[in-house]
């Protein structure tokens, strides 16, 4: 199952597809720890988009080397 079933459906998984996860090893649990990080890692991003926090150069990603700028 793709991870990209969490946002297509917008969480309304299927009880068919919940236990096709639980099968492979993933409890409910789990799965809510999963959305739990998006979730945080999402505020996370919009919060310092929104305030325009400055990034120090060393952590900048430098998508022409996929590297940090240095």
């Amino acid at each position: 199952m793709p991870p990209s079933v969490f946002w297509d459906t917008q969480g309304r998984l299927s009880e068919e597809e919940i236990k096709e996860l639980n099968d492979e090893g993933l409890s409910t649990a789990e799965l809510l720890e999963i959305i739990s990080v998006i979730g945080w890692y999402m505020i996370s991003i919009l919060t310092s988009n929104l305030v325009r926090t400055e990034i120090d150069q060393e952590f900048l990603y430098d998508s022409d080397d996929h590297d940090v700028a240095a």
